[in-house]
């Protein structure tokens, strides 16, 4: 078993290995509304009428492990992930919608640009869910600026394929009408973007991170 809180009343039992993170009610209720539901909806099983426990079968058990070791603050460990273990927690803290709390240490995850592109991928998509749009910004220009191999294949790799497509045309499209201007990714206007997903939003808040 994981332990996240020693004495913890609730084991989540995650993934389908089943793998069991010990931590408590409080610590999911005050981080996350969609955990608070989860368990005001009765779906926590106390057999034994003292620890309970609560089954996350879709889940990632050692990236849930990580994110709930950072809402503790319990493991200085969680600074040095890599790019791909940062990706897996940002999914499961969009899942929970719990990117409030993860501003400072995804802020120290991005403080550098990866020279590998697959790993500048991996940090823009976290940023993407943890809405770190200075972040988000710096890391689609990037790709944007290197102009290697098609990014086909991290886009057909991320956890949600739609996103991975969506960014994967939305860098092409910088490329293409960008020319020598390098430029990244507005967030807020790519999230809530129709049709061309590089294109200003009426009113947007950062007309300097567009064409």
């Amino acid at each position: 078993m994981y332990v996240v809180i020693s004495g913890g009343d609730l084991v989540l039992v995650v993934g389908p290995e089943q793998r069991c993170i010990q931590v408590s009610v409080d610590l999911l209720r005050t981080s996350s509304p969609v955990f608070d539901d989860m368990i005001s909806s009765g779906l926590i099983k106390t057999p034994d009428g003292l620890q309970g426990t609560m089954e996350l079968p879709d889940d990632n058990a050692l990236a849930l492990l990580h994110a709930l070791k950072i809402l503790y603050g319990a493991d200085p460990v969680m600074g040095q992930l890599t790019t791909k273990e940062i990706q897996e927690v940002a999914v499961l803290v969009d899942k929970y919608r719990m990117a409030p709390r993860f501003q400072f240490i995804g802020t120290f995850w991005m403080r550098s640009i990866p020279v590998d592109n697959e790993e500048c991928w991996h940090l823009m998509t976290a940023a993407f869910w943890l809405r770190l749009r200075c972040s988000f910004f710096e890391m689609s220009k990037e790709l944007a600026r290197a102009c290697g191999p098609s990014l086909f294949k991290y886009a057909n790799e991320t956890p949600d394929k739609i996103l991975g497509l969506r960014l994967g045309m939305a860098i092409q499209q910088l490329q293409i009408e960008g020319g020598t201007m390098e430029m990244g990714l507005c967030l807020d206007c790519f999230l809530n973007a129709d049709e061309n997903l590089i294109e200003p939003r009426t009113n947007c808040d950062f007309p300097d991170r567009h064409l």
